[in-house]
């Protein structure tokens, strides 16, 4: 029997599905839900897809035993795996699944440290159990779906720019991602991710988002969300890079200081010392601009031609880090192989774009 996704045919009960996705680095932030259990953001968010930095995750069926089976290269913490578990039960009553899976991911950036790693991870964890159970679901639908898993993989079902949408009905029909600006819009634009840590945060974003309600400055940053994206959309259509990145790195400043309101801390003496640097470089006429989000990691947008001048300034002082360039990524990719008695898929794979 054969189902029809985005242009190829599918069959087969022995298949793997392989997809590669990516996280997304927020210019205007979302952090913290108006509902937990549909994962509601509190206010609307843009946020860029980062081609060089991916979650790959292979799903197949479990034919042997009723459980699934969950391999996160890297990664053992146990409430993690849990969250996982419990999405992929509640992707089972959704569609009324009566099978189980072998999951196996891996990131090539630091897993749970500030890099969106949760949203890259249940997009892609979204689209292939959706793929191999072949539902033929709309991007809208996995977009919905995978924000069960975590808010910010609504956008990573996406590539290019990305505008996130809070809505405003309680049963989340009004909250949807789409794609602004392609990812060739503006090919000079890089994002540099400054790793100053590869250690899992302290508290996880979904603590932190919890936490962070009680701000007294909170409600005033989630009131400015709608005027900055408007402001922001405006500026990456004109490519203006200090428009741009000014409006990131406010709205960046904002969210920490609502965090560090309600005791949260992320940022380190490196984190600062990248910060410092950034802001000297403007001194001299260079256009970068720094964010941050649930880590200590420093993220710098600027332009290609100043990549090297900025690493080379941030090692000379901060050796230790790493430095991670990239462009704007486009859709999340998917490729479906045969697999005979194994978990490894053989040849005979394909690749589509969403």
């Amino acid at each position: 029997m054969y189902s029809y996704f985005y242009g190829v045919h599918f069959f087969h009960s022995n298949n793997s599905v392989m997809v590669r996705s990516h996280p997304t680095i927020s210019l205007v932030k979302y952090f913290g839900v108006r509902d937990e259990s549909l994962r509601l953001p509190t206010r609307s968010s843009f946020a860029l897809s980062l081609m060089n930095l991916f979650t790959t995750t292979t799903v197949s069926f479990n034919h042997g035993e009723k459980t699934d089976n969950i391999l996160i290269e890297n990664y053992d913490d146990e409430a993690g795996i849990e969250m996982i578990r419990a999405f992929i039960q509640k992707f089972r009553e959704l569609y009324q699944i009566q099978r189980y899976f072998n999951v196996k991911s891996k990131n090539n950036f630091p897993t749970a440290s500030g890099l969106a790693s949760s949203g890259s991870g249940f997009a892609a964890l979204t689209i292939a159990l959706a793929e191999l159970c072949q539902l033929n679901l709309s991007k809208k639908e996995l977009s919905a779906l995978a924000r069960l898993g975590s808010g910010s993989a609504v956008r990573s079902i996406y590539g290019g720019m990305v505008f996130w949408h809070r809505g405003e009905n309680a049963e989340g029909n009004d909250c949807f991602a789409e794609t602004i600006f392609p990812s060739n819009h503006w090919p000079e634009l890089r994002m540099i991710v400054i790793v100053v840590s590869e250690q899992p945060k302290s508290i996880s974003t979904r603590n932190a988002g919890k936490m962070i309600l009680k701000s007294p400055s909170y409600q005033r940053w989630i009131d400015a969300a709608e005027e900055r994206i408007t402001l922001l959309v405006k500026a990456i259509r004109d490519k203006e890079i200090d428009l741009v990145g000014s409006i990131m790195e406010q709205d960046c400043i904002e969210m920490h200081h609502c965090l560090k309101q309600v005791g949260i801390t992320y940022h380190t003496e490196e984190s600062n010392q990248v910060m410092d640097i950034i802001r000297g470089l403007r001194q001299e006429k260079i256009n970068c601009y720094f964010t941050s989000d649930a880590g200590p990691q420093i993220k710098v947008l600027c332009l290609e031609q100043q990549v090297s001048l900025i690493i080379n300034r941030i090692k000379e002082d901060i050796p230790q880090v790493r430095c991670l360039v990239s462009n704007i990524a486009a859709d999340p990719i998917v490729k479906k192989s045969l697999i005979k008695n194994t978990d490894e898929p053989e040849t005979g794979s394909y690749t589509a774009k969403l």
